[in-house]
């Protein structure tokens, strides 16, 4: 019996590292999705999901909101191909 236990608890043990690798890898996706790349910030292009107006009347931001939200989706879509 003590063979048994001592057998889950290893098996737990493992699980339980995964889950926090995942969490971490989770953690570092979506600070990358959410953060503005090197190119982004030379470019002007906003990565937050706030509209960015610009004086000239043209509505750039919705380009970068869209693009905002479908990082966010990836980032959900891979979050839950992994906790599956």
């Amino acid at each position: 019996m003590e063979k048994i236990i001592k057998k889950y608890d290893r098996k737990i043990a493992l699980l339980e590292e995964k889950i926090h690798a995942q969490d971490v890898k989770i953690q570092n996706l979506e600070k990358k999705c959410f953060t503005p790349t090197k190119d982004a910030l030379k470019e002007g292009e906003e990565t937050s999901i706030q509209p960015n107006v610009s004086k000239g009347g043209n509505n750039t931001g919705m380009q970068s909101k869209r693009q905002a939200s479908s990082r966010h989706a990836n980032v959900e879509r891979i979050a839950e191909g992994i906790v599956r």
